[in-house]
């Protein structure tokens, strides 16, 4: 079972990724002739992306609840995770 901390970093990797991604599909749109096909796909994507983002979000509060209170912060976690698998690769 993984560690509500380690949930949460992903999570909060996954929801900037996330917003990266709306941010890129918003700026295609803008890009396209208002009201045309590829237009009103590109606002589906960006809808459908900004929903996830919404309930990522959710997800993350859910974890950071569930994560017993620390001096760490997510770079922290992620830092460590980094250290790790740098490690497991070293030896």
């Amino acid at each position: 079972m993984a560690e509500p901390k380690n949930d949460l970093a992903s999570e909060s990797d996954l929801l900037l990724q996330r917003i990266a991604d709306l941010r890129s599909l918003e700026s295609e749109k803008r890009r396209e002739p208002i009201s045309s096909a590829r237009f009103h796909e590109l606002a589906e994507a960006v809808t459908a992306k900004a929903r996830e983002i919404m309930y990522g979000a959710r997800d993350e509060e859910r974890s950071g609840n569930d994560a017993e209170p620390a001096t760490t912060s997510i770079d922290d976690v992620e830092d460590e995770s980094d250290t790790a698998a740098t490690a497991g690769l070293q030896g």
